[in-house]
């Protein structure tokens, strides 16, 4: 069987559907292709299965790229204030949690069935189970070719993903269309992901469980918020935030109490004639099993008979801690795909490809990572408004 679109779209997740919606609500007809057999299983799983689909503090720095200012036109021209509005226009009602961050209130089920509703109320034509995809050029366009049919269309948008949560159907296909019209693909790696540790005098996998919060720093580069202990190493905000920077060839160093110069705290509790145990002392401040874990690698308890080389080592394991990092949880466990199509030949205007006329690339799939909370969400929606301009300035 054949047909034809004015615009095929390849990848039925955030941003394909999104691009799909706005498109098709401007009059043109929309082929969405999705090879999972249902689409959106990103979504399903985002915020723990609540959805934080945007965050109203977006901003280019925000975003990871190996571009300079790429991501400023698109996020100026669907800003999340916008995103926000136009969900609650589909009767997506938001609960903000810290930072910014925007979740669905009704979870990402629901999120998922009424991005669905509009994208079909637009009269957008979604297939999904599509199997063995395949691109070429014709004199008129573009002809995908599938396990059951074949499609031709003047306008193709690549919304394919990257490789993170690979459980869920994820495929390079993306990667492969770019490189065939002639596009550099970046180094791709897992992002916003947990690590993997060795044993030290701080971690052990049985301290598994332990949370609190944290400063991670790598080079210049540090973010603070909660971290949790595991029973393979460090998970938690702070930690999927700090992941993409640890490949550097630099250390990661935390600092297990924020705002605590232990050196200086452990001095005065001496002076002051505490006479309690280290750990007593140490869990004031952090959690009992943690504190009892620290205080156990130094060869005196007693905290007024620490000498100034113990409390210099306490002060350098708790606000200086540098882990030895030995891998990551991969892209099973990865939220998000480092790298991606390179933006230097992409308009960040349009999404459209600069080396083929009609071939757009959108969300995920390029070279453009956003921080935890809300922001590769919004990007997904800001890419995929900006390109539906550019087809429809294309088209009408």
């Amino acid at each position: 069987m054949e047909g034809e679109a004015d615009l095929i779209v390849l990848g039925g997740g955030a941003s394909g559907l999104m691009v799909s919606q706005a498109t098709a609500s401007i009059g043109a007809k929309v082929v969405c292709l999705e090879r999972n057999s249902r689409p959106g299983r990103k979504i399903l799983v985002s915020g723990g299965g609540r959805c934080n689909y945007t965050n109203l503090g977006s901003k280019p720095e925000n975003f990871v790229t190996s571009t300079k200012r790429f991501c400023h036109s698109a996020l100026r021209g669907f800003k999340a204030e916008e995103a926000a509005g136009w969900f609650r226009s589909i009767g997506i009602e938001a609960v903000e949690k810290k930072k910014g961050q925007l979740f669905c209130r009704d979870g990402a089920n629901f999120f998922l069935k009424k991005l669905l509703q509009s994208v079909d109320e637009a009269s957008g034509e979604l297939i999904n189970g599509v199997g063995n995809i395949s691109v070429e050029d014709t004199s008129e366009g573009f002809k995908v070719t599938t396990d059951e049919n074949v499609w031709k269309s003047k306008h193709l948008v690549v919304a394919t993903g990257g490789l993170s949560w690979s459980k869920l159907g994820v495929s390079d296909l993306g990667y492969q269309i770019a490189r065939q019209y002639g596009h550099q693909v970046t180094h791709l790696k897992p992002g916003l992901v947990p690590v993997k540790l060795k044993n030290d005098d701080i971690w052990r996998p049985d301290l598994k469980g332990i949370s609190l919060s944290a400063i991670a720093r790598v080079g210049k580069v540090f973010y603070e918020d909660d971290l949790l202990m595991t029973h393979f190493g460090l998970s938690g905000p702070v930690i999927l935030q700090i992941s993409g920077w640890m490949d550097m060839n630099q250390e990661l160093c935390l600092d297990l109490l924020p705002g605590t110069d232990v050196i200086k705290w452990i001095r005065q509790k001496k002076e002051e004639g505490y006479r309690g145990e280290l750990r007593g002392l140490l869990g004031e401040k952090m959690p009992a099993r943690l504190a009892t874990s620290i205080a156990s690698a130094l060869p005196q308890q007693k905290v007024a008979q620490l000498k100034k080389t113990e409390i210099k080592t306490l002060g350098g394991m708790i606000n200086r801690w540098r882990p030895t990092v030995i891998g990551n949880m991969g892209y099973d466990k990865a939220e998000v795909t480092l790298g991606g199509v390179s933006c230097a030949e992409i308009s960040s205007k349009t999404m459209e490809s600069q080396r083929r006329s009609g071939l757009y690339f959108v969300g995920e799939v390029l070279d453009v990572t956003g921080e935890l909370g809300g922001f590769n969400f919004q990007w997904a929606w800001a890419s995929a408004m900006a390109c539906a301009r550019g087809v429809g300035e294309r088209l009408f």
